[in-house]
C-alpha cells in the first residue's frame, strides 16, 4: 500500500476539545467522494497530526495529488 503523509498542526482550542477525556481517539477516519484518509493522533495535547491518504498505483500518482491538481485544501471542499 502507498500511503501520503501530510502533517498537520491544530491551535490549543481544536486541540483540548479533540482531547476531552471522554471523548479521546488515536485514529479518526474520513470517508467521503472527496477524501479517503486517516487522521493519526502524533500528540494530541500539542496538537500534531498526521493525515495518512492511500494512493493506488498505476491508477494514480503522486501528480494526482499535488496542489496544483487539487488546491490549497487538498481537494477537500469545507461546507
Amino acid at each position: 500500500q502507498n500511503l501520503i503523509n501530510v502533517h498537520l498542526r491544530t491551535n490549543s482550542q481544536l486541540s483540548n476539545k479533540l482531547m476531552r477525556d471522554s471523548d479521546q481517539a488515536m485514529l479518526h477516519f474520513v470517508y467521503n467522494s472527496h477524501l479517503v484518509g486517516a487522521f493519526v493522533c502524533d500528540d494530541g495535547r500539542k496538537g500534531e497530526w498526521v493525515l495518512q491518504i492511500p494512493f493506488f498505483p498505476p491508477y494514480q500518482t503522486m501528480d494526482d495529488f499535488s496542489l496544483e491538481t487539487r488546491g490549497r485544501t487538498g481537494g477537500v471542499q469545507y461546507p
